[in-house]
């Protein structure tokens, strides 16, 4: 598995980065936020299913975040697009959030499918 606060310590020595403090997610797993210079968010996340293990900090793109206006409605969409049901979490509540720790209230969903795709590794 790869280690969280690793990579949060080497995120921090990179520029023009944003970086969050370590928090909890749903699960109760480590994570943290990454912003770049471009505006996109990043949400480094604790995981254990991997290619192949590396001596990198991270493992790789493990999933996305698409931010939507209507989630049970969307929840239809891509269930039916993923082909699957397989809800890890549905949470509503409200945490700071993001690379700049913001107060939020939100409703938070995560979908997983065990078919992994093969995706670029990052630089960290």
């Amino acid at each position: 598995m790869y280690d969280v606060q690793k990579a949060h310590e080497c995120f921090l020595k990179l520029q023009a980065l944003e970086i969050s403090g370590l928090q909890k997610d749903e699960k109760g797993d480590q994570q943290f936020w990454v912003k770049d210079k471009y505006d996109n968010h990043f949400n480094v996340v604790t995981g254990n299913l991997w290619f192949k293990q590396t001596k990198e900090v991270i493992g790789g793109v493990t999933g996305t975040t698409i931010g939507v206006t209507d989630m049970d409605r969307s929840l239809r969409f891509y269930t039916s697009l993923l082909n699957t049901d397989d809800v890890v979490y549905d949470y509503t509540g409200e945490a700071l959030n993001g690379p700049r720790n913001e107060k939020r209230k939100y409703r938070k969903v995560l979908l997983q499918k065990h078919r992994w795709l093969h995706l670029p590794k990052s630089s960290c």
